[in-house]
């Protein structure tokens, strides 16, 4: 958050549309939370983890493939 202001400071920027996609949308949802004036539009995309946590089920079916990649595991 402290970048992004740092940021929108440097260029001087009163507001700006953001987006972003998966962890970018977190990114830009969290920031639309600490600085709404700061936020124009706001389109999020595949926003993970931003409204509801994800199951314990689905983070553990996706340990192999964090500890072990492959491309059997990613299909």
């Amino acid at each position: 958050m402290d970048w992004l202001d740092a940021l929108f400071g440097a260029l001087d920027l009163h507001s700006a549309s953001l987006r972003g996609h998966s962890y970018g949308s977190w990114l830009a949802l969290n920031y639309a939370l600490h600085a709404p004036h700061r936020v124009h539009k706001l389109v999020l995309l595949d926003p993970t983890d931003c409204f509801t946590g994800l199951r314990l089920s689905y983070r553990l079916h996706a340990v192999p493939l964090f500890v072990r990649p492959s491309a059997d595991r990613v299909r």
